[in-house]
């Protein structure tokens, strides 16, 4: 039960995260690749700031989100100017300084080791019922995440948006700000990131560099490639089977080295699939990305 528990928590938190996402790679049809960034920011942010003396859970975890969003905010302000293939190389060489920066800063960061949150931040006590109270707020938050969704696509900033995604160049000539847009989306995917990461190191434990590589932003974006863009649906839907099938895989008995390769061919499978006949994914109304008009 708690081994579902688990599963079920790590779902939510890529469904919700895949959710937000999805403003930036499906309404905007910009190709980002910096998610795993802002995930990673809330994760060490909490455990981080919670090792210090006094610290509490409400504070570490502010820490974390806020830390996110002020990243956001920084390189949104240059991110927010670019658009198509320049947008995905910039966001992926963020996930890649990132990445680095957690890797080799051991004194803030642990290196390689990573770090273990502090037991004075969160006491689990009854691990089971632990884990169920983290499951009901995650599964409280990725309820938000749809309903936020689902809303805001019938507002008029979702079919502004969508004006900015299909021409931009017609969307400016409106004295709409494109750069201001960008970057409210981005802030959004980011504050996400950081509650998601927050709770990722609460049902974990411990955070690493190994969980917020370039890979980690990719998978986010093959989420919604699978489960389909534009959609409350085909996030949730595509994160819950990119976490299901290495777990199942671990499950069937399987050396570790042997199911990391089914894994990757699984997935290799799935993407193709995807691609060759549901080109919008299983339940999308976008495409991933679009050409830039002119």
């Amino acid at each position: 039960m708690e081994y579902l528990v688990f599963v079920l928590s790590l779902w939510g938190i890529y469904a919700m995260q895949a959710l937000l996402l999805d403003v930036l790679v499906g309404e905007m049809g910009l190709l980002a690749l910096c998610q795993g960034v802002f995930f990673g920011c809330g994760a060490y942010g909490v455990v981080i700031v919670g090792s210090y003396p006094g610290s509490s859970l409400p504070l570490a975890a502010m820490a974390g989100i806020v830390i996110s969003g002020l990243l956001a905010v920084t390189v949104g302000a240059v991110l927010s100017r670019l658009g198509g293939d320049d947008f995905a190389l910039a966001t992926y060489a963020l996930a890649l300084v990132f990445h680095d920066a957690v890797l080799h800063w051991t004194r803030a960061t642990g290196g390689a080791l990573g770090l273990v949150l502090p037991e004075q931040v969160w006491h689990r006590g009854d691990g089971l019922w632990a884990n169920f109270a983290i499951l009901a707020v995650i599964a409280s938050l990725v309820g938000c995440a749809v309903w936020l969704s689902t809303r805001w696509r019938a507002a008029p900033l979702g079919r502004l948006v969508n004006a900015i995604r299909e021409d931009e160049t017609l969307t400016r000539s409106l004295g709409r700000p494109v750069e201001r847009h960008r970057l409210a989306a981005m802030l959004a995917t980011a504050i996400g990131g950081g509650v998601g990461g927050v709770c990722y190191a609460l049902v974990v434990g411990v955070v690493d560099p190994g969980g917020f590589d370039p890979m980690a932003s990719i998978l986010l974006v093959a989420m919604i490639v699978i489960g389909g863009a534009g959609t409350a649906l085909g996030p949730v839907v595509g994160a819950g089977l990119v976490i299901v099938i290495p777990e199942v895989l671990r499950l069937s008995g399987l050396s570790g080295s042997t199911a990391a390769h089914l894994k990757q061919m699984a997935f290799g499978v799935l993407l193709y699939l995807i691609v060759a006949f549901r080109p919008n994914g299983l339940f999308g109304r976008l495409a991933i990305g679009v050409e830039r008009r002119s």
